[in-house]
This record gives structure tokens, C-alpha cells and sequence, in this order.
């Protein structure tokens, strides 16, 4: 192959050199919502993805922020939207959608404006599906919630469990944060645990991101000040029985003031992803200790990488990674987004290549929410234009 073969931007130049590289992920889907009617909808801030199913948060559509979520069923290689999901007693400024997380015939989708437990005390609602027919099972609360907790901001369900951040809490001071688990029985959710920090203080945020796979939990705390303001950190919880013990505080080995450790983690089996300012950090456990692999940070010699860390997602066996990153403009104040995809051999990870939507703009913020499934990767854009400015949407692409 000829040497005057090279990427410029997104553009594959060729000079007599045989053809441009295959992609390992191709772009399967294009979700939008149908619904839009003004600007700022909010669809697209909160994605996730379970088997044949995709599910889009779009937290201030209807009726003043009382929000919505957008289910999706892939046929025969197209997604087609299967049902849109609202609260029963929705009300304004409720934002639902604020988070969504499926697992298999189950969905949770996060309110953390709704005031049932004083202003922005927030709920979470799960819904089942029957067929092609999703209901409302249950809204949930948490048992001492109050003001300003933010319950429902972050959510997360793997099996019969559920885990859900309110990190406004302040049991352990203003903005500590905690994060409740229920775990369902039949049709009904119970609350089973409330999880804190063992280090708790104020304004650590702790519940502001999270993740829930099997019998481990992850949470961030990117307020936590350990190594100075806003260094960051993350807990894993391990599940023994009904209790949900904290096995191991995760921070950087290179931990420093302002970094927001914590901002999106990921966790799958023996394998976890902790997002910083200043990249994002690969952990494994080994006999229930886990040490820091590596850490991804913006390569120049990658096009646009000059932010990396926006958001995680992590494959299910633990192989792939793709992380949120891009380009900041500073004279315009705009961001474009990307996904660069990692690939795991041994304790090694390479860059693969870079996933961008085909008719992806600067301003629509792509790449700060994203989670994998098989072979499905689906990320957010809510600023995408599309349907109107601040329309938002959502991505897939799929492994070949």
C-alpha cells in the first residue's frame, strides 16, 4: 500500500493506495424524536441499550419539563420507535428521563425534579413489558427523602435489583450524596439498602454517576476532596445475600485537585471505567482487589482527540471500551463529540478507531452519555439540530 494514503479530519484521502481501513462499527441507527414541538427537549441526554432494545431519555419534553422516554426495537437491521413511556402522575418540571437503564423486559427511568418528598426530592419509575407493551409497574421513593436530594438524577438495573443516586443527600453534610437499592419480588419494588460512602462529607456528590452489573455496583463522587478539591473518587459495592458491602475506594494513581474522578464510571465483571478531566482509567480486580490497569488520555496523533473522558461504556466481557471525547472550540465556545473505541488484549488497550455520526454537527454534544450491549454501541447527542435546534437524538452503531 502506498504510503500517500491519510485521514484529514473525517475524510479518507486517497493517492494511489489500494482502499481506506474497514470500521469495526458501523452506524445502524439514527433515533430522533418525532414528538419535538421546542427547543431544548433534552432527548438524547440519557441512552441505554439491552439485547434488540434502545432506550433515549428526553427529560423537558412535554409540558414544561414533565419529560418522556423513547423506547426502540431493532427489525431486520432498523429501529423502529415501539412505544413512548410517561409518568402517570407526571407533572411539570418532573423531568423524567433525567436517566433511563433497561435490562431485559425491564426499564427504570429517573425523575429528579418531582417533589412528592419536597422540591427536587425526586422518583424513579420502572416499567414492564408484556409483549410489545410497556406499563408502569411502580414509581419509586426513597424512604427518608427529602429536598433537593436529586433521587432519580442517575439510575441503573441489572436482574431483580435496581439502584438509583440522589446525590443532593446530605446525611453526611450538604451534597454528600447516597444511592438506594431496591430489589423487585413478583410485580413490587422494595427498598432493600441505602449505600453512603465510608469517607462521606459534604459536596462530595457521591450517586452522581453510577452502574450496576451482576452483584457489583459502581459510584462516583468526583466532589470527593481527598486529593484536594474535586479530586474525585469512585466505590465499588459488592452484593453478599441483601447487603451490599463497599469492597474497594477507587482514585487515581496520578489524583489531583479538579480532576472530577468520578464524573462516568462503568463496571463489568473483574472490569471498571473511571472518567476524569484528564481521561479515564481502567481497573481490574484480582481476589477481590482491584488496581489500576491504565489510563486513556487524548492522543495528538489522533484527529480531534483533544478531550477524552466524557462518558464510559464498557463491552460485557470486558474487551472493548469507548470512550467519549472531542474538540472544544475556545472562540466559539462549541464542542464536537466523538467515541473512540478501545480493544483490550491482556492487560494492554489499543486505539481501534474513531465513531462519529454521519450527520453529526459541532454543537450537538455527542458522546456524553453511551453504554454498549453485544454488539451495539448507542450514544447520545441532545443538542443535535436535526429536527430544530436543541432537538436532540441518539446514535447506534454496530460491531461487523
Amino acid at each position: 500500500m502506498s504510503d500517500n494514503c491519510y485521514w484529514v479530519g473525517e475524510v479518507f484521502c486517497i493517492e494511489s493506495c489500494s482502499a481506506a481501513p474497514s470500521s469495526l462499527f458501523l452506524e445502524t441507527g439514527a433515533l430522533r424524536s418525532p414528538a419535538f414541538t421546542s427547543p431544548a427537549s433534552g432527548y438524547g441526554g440519557s441512552v441505554a441499550i439491552s439485547g434488540d432494545t434502545a432506550v433515549v431519555g428526553s427529560n423537558n419534553e412535554i409540558n414544561y419539563g414533565r419529560g418522556a422516554v423513547y423506547v426502540y426495537v431493532e427489525t431486520g437491521g432498523s429501529w423502529n420507535q415501539q412505544q413512548v413511556l410517561s409518568a402517570s402522575d407526571g407533572a411539570n418540571y418532573d423531568r423524567l428521563g433525567d436517566s433511563v437503564a433497561i435490562s431485559g423486559e425491564y426499564l427504570i427511568a429517573g425523575a429528579g425534579g418531582d417533589d412528592d418528598n419536597g422540591s427536587s426530592s425526586g422518583s424513579a419509575y420502572v416499567f414492564v413489558r408484556s409483549g410489545t407493551s410497556w406499563t408502569e409497574q411502580q414509581k419509586l421513593l426513597a424512604s427518608d427523602g427529602a429536598g433537593s436530594d436529586g433521587f432519580g438524577r442517575r439510575v441503573a438495573i441489572s436482574g431483580v435489583y435496581a439502584l438509583v443516586g440522589a446525590s443532593g443527600d446530605d446525611d453526611d453534610g450538604s451534597q454528600s450524596g447516597s444511592a438506594y437499592v431496591f430489589k423487585r419480588s413478583g410485580s413490587s419494588w422494595s427498598q432493600t439498602a441505602k449505600l453512603t460512602a465510608s469517607d462521606a462529607d459534604a459536596s462530595f456528590l457521591f450517586g452522581d454517576a453510577l452502574d450496576l452489573h451482576g452483584d457489583d455496583a459502581i459510584i462516583g463522587s468526583f466532589g470527593n476532596s481527598s486529593f484536594g478539591s474535586d479530586s474525585g473518587s469512585a466505590y465499588v459495592f459488592t452484593r453478599s445475600g441483601e447487603s451490599w458491602i463497599e469492597q474497594q475506594k477507587l482514585t487515581a494513581s496520578d489524583a489531583e485537585a479538579d480532576a472530577r474522578f468520578g464524573g462516568s464510571v462503568v463496571i463489568r465483571g473483574d472490569y471498571a471505567i473511571v472518567s476524569s478531566n484528564s481521561g479515564a482509567y481502567v481497573f481490574h480486580r484480582t481476589g477481590g482487589v482491584w488496581t489500576e490497569q491504565f489510563k486513556f488520555i487524548p492522543d495528538p496523533e489522533i484527529p480531534g482527540q483533544m478531550i477524552l473522558g466524557t462518558s464510559v461504556a464498557l463491552s460485557e466481557d470486558g474487551s472493548l471500551a469507548a470512550i467519549g471525547g472531542g474538540t472544544i472550540d475556545m472562540d466559539t465556545f462549541t464542542f464536537t463529540g466523538a467515541m473512540y473505541i478501545y480493544q483490550r488484549t491482556g492487560s494492554t488497550w489499543d486505539y481501534v478507531e474513531t465513531v462519529s455520526p454521519s450527520n453529526g454537527d459541532t454543537m450537538d454534544n455527542f458522546g456524553l452519555d453511551s453504554e454498549f450491549y453485544d454488539d451495539h454501541l448507542i450514544v447520545g447527542s441532545f443538542a443535535d439540530m436535526d429536527l430544530g435546534q436543541g432537538a436532540g437524538g441518539a446514535n447506534i452503531f454496530t460491531k461487523q
